[in-house]
Order: structure tokens, then sequence, then C-alpha cells
């Protein structure tokens, strides 16, 4: 039997299809967990987001009301994506309250199969390298994924608040990187 090799990569022109394919099992790409700037694809074209994608990696190419992130996605031999995960180098606004450093999203067929574990804990040398200290990463309540994600990840409960824009309670984590 063979195993399959995955491995976090950044966001290429030249996997176009492969994106589409993982976007088109969800309800709604600007809805996505862990696009970044790809949320926009649709709108300005995958090529285009690709680029907005990578620049804004650096804060004089972060659009003004976004923050510098940094996009990857987990693919396997058969360049799939499964999984996408973004890294926001700093937090503002509703950042610090619910949306913390880190979304990510897996496909449903691959989920429960520790993708997500796996993206979450090669992203911590990462967000060491641009100086964090910790992370904030946030999940809903019953997001019972999530929270096994996080907690496997080192994650340390903090609290758990009501967002107005939403209908669940938030759970705030916090993983020391120090």
């Amino acid at each position: 039997m063979s195993t399959q090799t995955i491995q976090l990569v950044d966001p290429n022109p030249y996997m176009e299809q492969a994106f589409w394919d993982f976007c088109g099992v969800f309800n709604d790409i600007k809805q996505i967990d862990g696009l970044g700037m790809m949320r926009h694809a649709k709108d300005i074209g995958f090529k285009e987001s690709v680029t907005q994608s990578l620049l804004c990696r650096e804060p004089e190419h972060a659009d003004q009301n976004w923050v510098p992130q940094s996009t990857y996605w987990l693919t396997n031999d058969n360049q799939q994506i499964i999984g996408t995960i973004d890294l926001r180098h700093t937090l503002k606004g509703d950042l610090k309250i619910w949306g913390g450093h880190i979304g990510y999203s897996v496909h449903p067929n691959h989920r429960r199969q520790g993708h997500a574990t796996f993206m979450l804990k090669q992203l911590l040398p990462i967000a060491r390298h641009l100086g964090l200290t910790r992370l904030l990463i946030t999940c809903y309540e019953n997001n019972e994924s999530s929270n096994g994600v996080i907690k496997n990840s080192g994650g340390i409960f903090e609290s758990l608040v009501q967002v107005d824009s939403q209908s669940q309670l938030v759970e705030r984590w916090w993983i020391n990187l120090t």
C-alpha cells in the first residue's frame, strides 16, 4: 500500500484547476477559512489572486483593510489541494477578538485525518521566524474538530466570547511560541 506525501506549498499559478476543485466543494469561496487574498479569485482572476496573495506577505503590499499574511496550500502527491491555511502576521480590529492569527480549511473528503493539525504545526516555526511569540486561534464553541486541532497543537484556552455578528459563541485559544 502506498502512502501519500503531503506538504505545504505557496499558492502558485500552475495549480488553478486544483484550486477550483478545492473551492468547488464549499458553498461560497469568500467563506472558506484560510484562503487569505485567494478568496478574491472569482473577482480579480486566479493569477492576480496568486500574485496578491504572495505580495501581501509584506506590510507595504498588504491592502489597507487587511493585515500582512501568508497563505499556504496543503497538497498531496496528486497535486490536489486538500487544505489551506493562512497566518496573519499582525492583528487589528475583529481579528483581535475573534479572527485571530490563523484560519484554515480542509477538503471534506480529507477531514479527520490529521491534516489541519499538520498544517498548524507546520506554521508554528514560520510564525516564530516572523517574530511572533504567541498566536491567537479562535473557533466556534461547538466546533469539536477545530477544538481538537488547537489542543493538539498546544493551545491554551483563554475565554469564550459573544461576537455581535456571530450567532454562536467563539472560543479564544493561545499557542505560545517561546
